[in-house]
């Protein structure tokens, strides 16, 4: 968790997605990393500044070419509720079937992927204008219908709290908020489309900036 001390790291993030995805928020060479619970009224605090309206971009390893891509989006945070607007074209990433992928591929239509953001501080985490949080969707799926060809295919996409992925590490479902500036992991574990499923295994994470 030391990288979570540094905006700039933070911005790497975003920058170097290839070399940096998994360390970004997390920091693999000490193991020790402890939480600590915060207070009712540190939680509070913690809720009060990160409330408001986002804009940025999700941040992805493109299955095809893969390389960093990114597509803009944007999110809010009410009380302990984060929604974010993830374009429906990014749950391809991971689909070897070409038809269910190429439905979600050609689609120009979002979903709101609404989930509970809980503070919480590490023992690492001496400046007191950074927060910690985990991001985890509600229920850990998200139901829609795509239409196509005059006919409707239900999705359903499931999200993990951790990724274990070969040859790129651990990814959690945890976030960072620094003055205005914040990063969050959503991580994409399986999709069903019309009955079937297909494991994705893909991570993400949005990254932007508080306009209101």
């Amino acid at each position: 968790m030391k990288s979570l001390r540094s905006v700039f790291l933070l911005m790497v993030c975003a920058c170097v997605l290839g070399t940096t995805f998994t360390s970004c928020l997390s920091d693999d060479d000490d193991d020790t990393n402890v939480t600590k619970a915060l207070t009712k009224e540190e939680i509070a605090a913690q809720r009060s500044a990160m409330r408001g309206a986002y804009e940025g971009y999700i941040h992805f390893i493109n299955d095809t070419t893969m390389k960093e891509d990114s597509i803009l989006t944007n999110w809010t945070i009410a009380d302990s509720t984060l929604r974010v607007v993830v374009p429906v074209k990014l749950f391809c990433n991971g689909v070897n079937d070409k038809t269910a992928r190429n439905l979600m591929l050609t689609s120009e239509e979002s979903v709101e992927v609404s989930g509970y953001v809980y503070p919480y501080n590490s023992m690492y985490n001496d400046n007191k204008d950074t927060y910690l949080f985990t991001f985890f969707p509600e229920n850990g799926k998200k139901e829609f219908t795509i239409n196509k060809d005059d006919a409707p295919h239900k999705v359903t996409v499931t999200f993990a709290t951790q990724l274990n992925i070969y040859n790129m590490g651990t990814f959690s479902s945890i976030g960072q908020y620094y003055k205005g500036k914040m990063i969050s992991y959503i991580l994409l574990y399986s999709i069903v489309v019309d009955g079937v499923t297909y494991y994705c295994n893909s991570p993400m994470y949005f990254i932007g900036d508080k306009i209101a």
